[in-house]
C-alpha cells in the first residue's frame, strides 16, 4: 500500500512557478482614464477657457459698442433752432426796426428840404450852410438825404427780410455812411442842432455794430 506524502500531489505532478505575465500596453487602463491624460488636458482646458473668455469679452465689447451706438443715434435730438438762431432773429428784428426809422427820417428830411429849400420848415436857415458851390440852399442836402438814407437802406432791409447773409454788411455800410455824413455836417456847420446830429451819429454807430455782430452770429448759426 503506497504511502501518502505530505502533499496531495506527488512530486512529479508539481509545476514550476512561472514569471507573471506583463500587462500589455493596450490592455492597461482600457476601461479607465489615464491619469497622465488628465494632466495633459488641464493646459488645453485652460487655453480653451482663456480663448473662450477672450471671445466672450470681445463679443461683449462689440455688443456694448453696437448698443451704445444705437442708443446715441436714438437719443440724438433733431436739429432745432438754438440760441444762436434765436439771437440772429432778435438781432435781425432790431436792425430792421432801426433801418425803417432811418428810411422814414431820410424821406422826411429830404422832402422837407426839397419842398422848402430854405430849411425854415425844419427850423434851419441857408445862412448856416458853408460857402461851398451848390450849397446856396438845402436842395442838394435834401436829394442826398433821400438817396443815401431814404433809398439805400432799402437794400439791407430787403436782404434781411430774405434772410440773406449779405444784409449784414450792407447794414454796416449804411451805418458807416451815416456816421460820415454826420461828421461831415458837424465839420461844415458845427453842432448847430446837437440833439439831432448826435442822435443820428449814434444811430450810425449802432447800425455799424449791428451789421458786424449780425454777420458773425449768422455765420456761426449757419455752420452749427
Amino acid at each position: 500500500m503506497p504511502c501518502v506524502g505530505a502533499g496531495l500531489l506527488e512530486a512529479g505532478d508539481r509545476e514550476v512557478l512561472r514569471h507573471p505575465a506583463v500587462a500589455e500596453p493596450g490592455e492597461l487602463g482600457e476601461d479607465e482614464p489615464h491619469p497622465v491624460g488628465a494632466l495633459l488636458a488641464v493646459p488645453e482646458l485652460g487655453e480653451s477657457l482663456v480663448v473662450g473668455l477672450g471671445l466672450g469679452v470681445d463679443e461683449a465689447l462689440q455688443i456694448e459698442r453696437h448698443v451704445g451706438h444705437r442708443a446715441v443715434r436714438r437719443s440724438a435730438p433733431r436739429r432745432r433752432p438754438g440760441r444762436q438762431n434765436d439771437g440772429v432773429r432778435l438781432l435781425r428784428g432790431i436792425t430792421l426796426a432801426v433801418l425803417v426809422v432811418l428810411v422814414g427820417g431820410g424821406w422826411f428830411g429830404g422832402l422837407s428840404f426839397l419842398t422848402d429849400p430854405s430849411g425854415a420848415g425844419l427850423g434851419m436857415s441857408a445862412a448856416e450852410l458853408p460857402d461851398w458851390p451848390l450849397l446856396a440852399d438845402f436842395t442838394l442836402p435834401g436829394i442826398a438825404l433821400i438817396v443815401l438814407f431814404g433809398l439805400f437802406p432799402l437794400v439791407p432791409i430787403v436782404l434781411l427780410l430774405r434772410h440773406d447773409q449779405r444784409g449784414w454788411p450792407a447794414t454796416a455800410a449804411v451805418g458807416a455812411l451815416l456816421v460820415l455824413w454826420m461828421l461831415g455836417q458837424v465839420v461844415a456847420i458845427g453842432l448847430t442842432f446837437p440833439g439831432m446830429q448826435l442822435t443820428f451819429l449814434v444811430v450810425g454807430l449802432l447800425l455799424t455794430a449791428l451789421g458786424s455782430a449780425g454777420l458773425r452770429l449768422d455765420a456761426g448759426a449757419r455752420t452749427s
